[in-house]
C-alpha cells in the first residue's frame, strides 16, 4: 500500500511539471572556454568584424546572433563582467529575433541597457513589430541593480504570449504581451557598443526550453 501511494504521488508530480511546461532542455555557450563563434553543432552569425576574444567575448558596435531559435517557453540567460568608470558610455541589448539577422524580421523584442559607466545608467524594454518599434518602458534608473566592476546576469523570460526580464536576480521591466510574433520563432541576439574604454566581457550564455531549439535562418 505504502509503494501504490509512492507511485501515486509520484505519478501526480511528473504530471504538474510537465503540465507546468517544465523547461527541461538547455543551450549553452561558455564565450571564454570557447574562445570563438564556431562549433561543431553551429556556428553564431556575426554581422561584422568587430569582435574580440579575452577571457570572453568582446564586441565593438557589432552584434552576434544564436545559430538557433527556440520556440514554446524559454529562460534566456547572459552573464557578463563589466570594469565601467564614469565617462565610459558603454551599452548593451539582448533580444530575441524572429531570424538570425534582425534586418527584415517581423517581430524582435527585449531590453536595452544605456550610460553603463554612469551613474545615469538605465535600461529601455522593447518590440518592434514589423517596422514599429515600440519602448515598454523608458529610461528607468538601474544603477543599484548592475555591478560596474565585476560580474553580472541578465535574464529573459517568456512565458506564454509574455516577457519578463531579470538583472542580478531582481525583476525588471515588467512584464508585456507578444505582439506581432506570427512565426513563433526566437532567435538571441547580443549587442554591445563602448564608446570610450568600458570593458564588457561576454562569458557565458543558456537558454533552457520547453519547446524545440531549431537551426536558425
Amino acid at each position: 500500500m505504502k509503494a501504490f501511494r509512492t507511485l501515486v504521488l509520484v505519478v501526480v508530480s511528473l504530471s504538474l511539471v510537465f503540465a507546468s511546461g517544465c523547461l527541461g532542455k538547455r543551450y549553452v555557450y561558455n564565450f571564454v572556454n570557447e574562445g570563438d563563434l564556431e562549433r561543431y553543432d553551429g556556428n553564431w552569425f556575426a554581422f561584422n568584424d568587430s569582435f574580440s576574444f579575452d577571457d570572453g567575448l568582446m564586441l565593438s558596435g557589432n552584434y552576434i546572433a544564436a545559430p538557433f531559435s527556440f520556440t514554446g517557453d524559454f529562460t534566456g540567460q547572459l552573464n557578463f563582467n563589466l570594469d565601467a568608470e564614469e565617462g565610459d558610455y558603454g551599452m548593451i541589448e539582448y533580444y530575441f529575433c524572429t531570424q538570425q539577422n534582425w534586418w527584415g524580421s517581423d517581430w524582435l523584442g527585449g531590453i536595452a541597457i544605456y550610460n553603463i559607466g554612469e551613474p545615469s545608467i538605465y535600461y529601455r524594454t522593447y518590440y518592434r513589430d514589423d517596422d514599429v518599434l515600440h519602448f515598454v518602458e523608458e529610461e528607468i534608473p538601474c544603477a543599484g541593480l548592475i555591478n560596474m566592476s565585476g560580474p553580472n546576469t541578465l535574464k529573459i523570460f517568456k512565458k506564454g504570449d509574455t516577457l519578463e526580464f531579470e538583472l542580478n536576480g531582481t525583476a525588471i521591466g515588467g512584464l508585456y504581451s507578444i505582439i506581432g510574433n506570427t512565426s513563433g520563432l526566437y532567435c538571441p541576439h547580443i549587442y554591445a557598443h563602448s564608446h570610450d574604454e568600458a570593458d564588457i566581457v561576454f562569458t557565458y550564455f543558456e537558454v533552457k526550453y520547453g519547446g524545440d531549439m531549431i537551426p536558425a535562418i
